[in-house]
């Protein structure tokens, strides 16, 4: 299992792009005024649309996430459970 899970709320992105500031190998700007993150998987929550990856590297997902002025990114340690950005 990978050490770290990044979930980001993409409809709840307001295209700041902050995150694709701090970390433009994890994340891109999209046509939809929308920030992507990078090769990850879709999963709907009700009306929300998750995208997630699973990681062994953060590089500056903490930071990218730390700069979302919506905190919509969330970075999870697997291994201990805890949140570690927004």
């Amino acid at each position: 299992m990978p050490r770290y899970r990044i979930e980001y709320i993409r409809n709840k992105c307001i295209g700041a792009f902050a995150c694709v500031s701090m970390d433009p190998a994890s994340f891109a700007m999209n046509d939809d005024n929308k920030a992507d993150l990078t090769n990850a998987r879709k999963e709907q929550r009700g009306e929300d649309e998750v995208w997630i990856i699973e990681t062994d590297e953060l590089g500056s997902l903490v930071q990218a996430a730390q700069a979302c002025p919506v905190n919509i990114i969330k970075v999870v340690d697997t291994k201990t459970g805890k949140v570690l950005a927004p």
